[in-house]
């Protein structure tokens, strides 16, 4: 096999496995998509650009070899892309624009990195600074639903719900899934209606065209609202018209799991597996679910599995260490919140709680370290930890 097939089916696996990572995403409504979920279509979206860009490459070196000047600063882009360094990645990317000024890959590329800086800027509060930067990445990239839902949101947190409400529209027009997930708690009325909306128009496809994926999408978006009795008869129906879809069964779950009917979540994950064994979340929800009957060493098994399936999926680690500590296994505990603070450094709730592990070990100085860089990410508990010491 030459180098050009050789990329072509990476690129196709990837592709596959980026659609399986999108249709999670669409999936989770209020539960929030979890940061690992976003992190890996991410960075599944950065290595389909190289994958491209290598394969353009490849079929370009049998005629011609391309500029040595390129490779070398696509290689160097790649990199600052890797270091997170975002800034660097923008000066990168213009540059290999005024050697190619159309290449699609690298203009990718500037977005995804302005797309970067913008989030940072939201999640400190600095909306109007997000918006500049999620508006550069829309310039270079007007394809990306998620530049213009999060620009959405960064509007409507500063009333500026027109704009918010066009860059809302201009999401769904791109990608209608984002009618079905529900933003942040504090959110602007304005996604509110949108929900409302969406419940509307799905009635109205479910009373021409009853069918599953309707059901399953309203149960959705009674979900996002909290109207769990709904959602569930909605998935309900979405089951009985097609009684193999694993996301129906696993919809249904969490809604129970909210409702605290813990039996009938653990039943619905059960046929989720059964109908896909490589159903990442279902394992991690039905964990949960052990984990808030006092099943322990069940939700242990549980978290096992997810990682296998997914060893990047720091929430289960997370849950994993709280576990461990419950059961007293602190060493145990201490070692998933290694892996918890090496893929999040900034998860101030994780040292905390390695802090209160290593504790129960009398290990003081490190409970300390632990307690302090909690405090400094803004945990006020540490701080009374720290006073304790």
């Amino acid at each position: 096999m030459n180098e050009k097939d050789h990329l072509q089916n990476i690129l196709d696996e990837t592709e596959r496995r980026l659609l399986v990572l999108e249709q999670q995403y669409a999936q989770f409504g209020s539960l929030h998509a979890p940061p690992y979920l976003i992190t890996q279509i991410e960075d599944t979206k950065r290595e389909i650009a190289v994958l491209e860009w290598r394969l353009q490459t490849a079929q370009s070196a049998l005629v011609t070899n391309p500029p040595d000047q390129f490779d070398e600063l696509f290689a160097q882009l790649e990199a600052a892309e890797k270091a997170e360094e975002w800034d660097r990645a923008i000066r990168l990317g213009n540059r290999l624009l005024k050697l190619d000024a159309g290449h699609r890959q690298v203009r990718a590329k500037i977005a995804a990195a302005y797309y970067a800086r913008g989030t940072s800027y939201r999640e400190t509060g600095d909306y109007d600074q997000a918006i500049a930067e999620f508006s550069q990445a829309i310039n270079f990239n007007k394809g990306q639903a998620d530049y213009y839902f999060w620009r959405a949101f960064a509007y409507g947190e500063i009333k500026e719900e027109q704009k918010a409400i066009e860059d809302y529209k201009q999401a769904i027009r791109l990608n209608p899934n984002f009618a079905l997930i529900q933003n942040e708690p504090d959110s602007s009325c304005v996604i509110l209606k949108e929900y409302q909306r969406a419940i509307q128009n799905l009635t109205q496809t479910i009373s021409l065209n009853p069918n599953a994926f309707a059901y399953n999408s309203r149960g959705i978006a009674y979900f996002d609202l909290k109207e769990y009795q709904h959602a569930i008869e909605n998935f309900d129906h979405a089951i009985r018209l097609d009684p193999d879809d694993a996301t129906a069964y696993y919809n249904r779950g969490i809604a129970y799991q909210n409702l605290k009917e813990y039996q009938r979540a653990i039943q619905d994950y059960d046929q989720t597996i059964r109908l896909d064994t490589n159903y990442t979340d279902a394992y991690y929800n039905r964990g949960n679910v052990y984990f808030e009957m006092k099943e322990y060493q069940r939700a242990i098994q549980d978290y096992d599995q997810a990682i296998r399936l997914n060893p990047e999926y720091i929430n289960v680690y997370y849950n994993r260490g709280i576990a461990y500590f419950d059961l007293k296994e602190y060493q145990r505990a201490i070692e998933d919140y290694d892996q918890v603070v090496r893929r999040e450094p900034d998860y101030a709730f994780a040292y905390h709680n390695r802090g209160n592990a290593y504790m129960s070990l009398n290990n003081k100085e490190a409970a300390r370290r632990d307690y302090q860089k909690a405090a400094d990410l803004g945990y006020e508990p540490a701080k009374a930890e720290l006073m304790k010491l």
